[in-house]
């Protein structure tokens, strides 16, 4: 199973600076308990829907707010494939956009690439009135110490 955060208390910013402190082996992120509020406050402002992925696609992070997309809490979500949120029908083009699209960029700092527009089907749900469309579009950051360390995507839906 992959290194993600289930069962991880706290707000998703506690969470992603988990996350982010494991994937380079040091305590680097500290937050006071301010800065966590507001950016707690941001992430839960944006209109979006925010994901970490690993370069085998398997969601490190979901923001809290994903409990509305997918219909689970964030951490459900986390330790599972992201495509298992797109409908069955677009996983095709999901999976050729992730291998020729992302997978080359792994490790790579780039910013907004995509959109492209998928079928998200709630966990469980499987009557199409529950299927809605949205844009998916990724960015990374140089933020690890080597290439060959954990890589995340980061997801905006």
């Amino acid at each position: 199973m992959a290194d993600v955060l289930v069962g991880s208390e706290g707000s998703d910013v506690k969470r992603l600076a988990a996350l982010f402190n494991r994937i380079l082996g040091a305590e680097t992120i500290s937050l006071s308990p301010p800065v966590q509020m507001l950016c707690d406050a941001m992430i839960g402002a944006r209109p979006d829907f925010l994901f970490a992925v690993n370069a085998q696609g398997t969601i490190l992070f979901a923001s809290s707010t994903c409990l509305e997309l997918a219909g689970v809490s964030a951490q459900t979500l986390e330790g599972e494939a992201f495509e298992t949120l797109i409908d069955v029908q677009d996983r095709t083009d999901y999976r050729q956009f992730f291998a020729d699209t992302l997978l080359p960029l792994v490790g790579k700092p780039f910013s907004k690439l995509g959109p492209l527009d998928v079928r998200i089907a709630p966990v469980g749900e499987t009557t199409s009135d529950s299927i809605r469309w949205a844009a998916l579009r990724a960015g990374s950051i140089d933020l690890f110490p080597n290439p060959d360390s954990n890589n995340a995507l980061f997801f905006s839906v």
